[in-house]
Parts: structure tokens; sequence; C-alpha cells
């Protein structure tokens, strides 16, 4: 019984799957969408021969799409177009969470490699490591933060047409 319920189960599920994949795909094929897009959209389109542009949207028509990108005007035909995506803006809320650990991991891994070089027994000289304590203690929180920020991942872009 336990085998058969299973079945079922297995049967519906991939039913499922093949019914939201095929409303996706309905979905993707729709110029409509691409119409309805926001001006000013960031948007990145491919064409039929591989190239590939990311810019803002100016106008989107029946027949065409306009971009604009550094004060230059693009215009690409609609049976040009393989796929457009829309890419949407990163979460700053996490990058602000991600720079703020890296911060922190930076600062203390700074101090530490600061207070090392300085209670160092260094011999005529100790501007050696006067400088890379400093280096450590200023450099180290500036790069954590950096790396947390890009580990916050920038904005995914979302395919919004692609030619049947």
């Amino acid at each position: 019984m336990k085998a058969i319920t299973l079945s079922i189960f297995l049967v519906g599920l991939c039913f499922g799957f093949a019914v939201t994949a095929n409303a996706q795909a309905a979905d993707q094929q729709d110029w409509q969408t691409v119409m309805q897009l926001p001006a000013a959209a960031n948007v990145r389109i491919e064409t039929k021969d591989k190239h590939k542009k990311t810019a803002w949207l100016v106008a989107v028509t029946d027949t065409e799409v306009k971009l604009e990108d550094d004060g230059e005007i693009f215009t690409y035909r609609r049976d040009e177009i393989k796929k457009l995506w829309q890419l949407r803006e990163p979460n700053r809320t996490k990058q602000r969470i991600f720079s703020g650990i890296g911060l922190t991991a930076g600062t203390f891994a700074g101090i530490v490699i600061g207070m090392g070089l300085g209670l160092r027994q260094c011999g005529r000289s100790c501007n050696e490591e006067k400088v890379g304590g400093m280096a450590a203690i200023i450099g180290l929180p500036v790069a954590g933060g950096v790396i947390g920020y890009k580990l916050a991942g920038n904005g995914k872009p979302v395919l919004v047409y692609a030619t049947p």
C-alpha cells in the first residue's frame, strides 16, 4: 500500500513540476511582459548573433526595444532578440550586514596583527613594525568591509523574454 501511495505522490509531484515549467516558459515567450517593464529599468539583451548589451530601457513597442547606454541610444528589433533579462537591484540591507561583519572581522584581525607587531622586539629602528601595524589596523577593516559588501552579491538577472 505504501508503494502505491508513494507512486501516486511522485506522479502528482512530477505533473506539478511539468505544469509549472510549462507556464513559466509560456510567460517568457510573451512580449507583453517586456512591454510592461518600467522605463529606465536596467536590462540585458542577448541577440540571435550572440551580441550582449546591458543598458537602461528607454521604450518598448510591438516591434522594437530602445536602450540607452552612456547617452547613446541602441535600437533592437523584436526578431533580433534571443533573450531579455531585467536586472534586479541588490539587497541593500544584506550588503550592509555583510559589510559590518567583514569590517568587524577585519578590525579584530588588524588589532591582533598590530598588537603582535607592536610588542615585537625590534633592532635599531621600529619603523617597519610601525608601518606594518598601522597598515594592519587600517587596511584589514577596510578590506574586510569591501569583501563583505561583495559577498552580499549583486542584483539577480530575471529572464523576462526568450524567443520560442
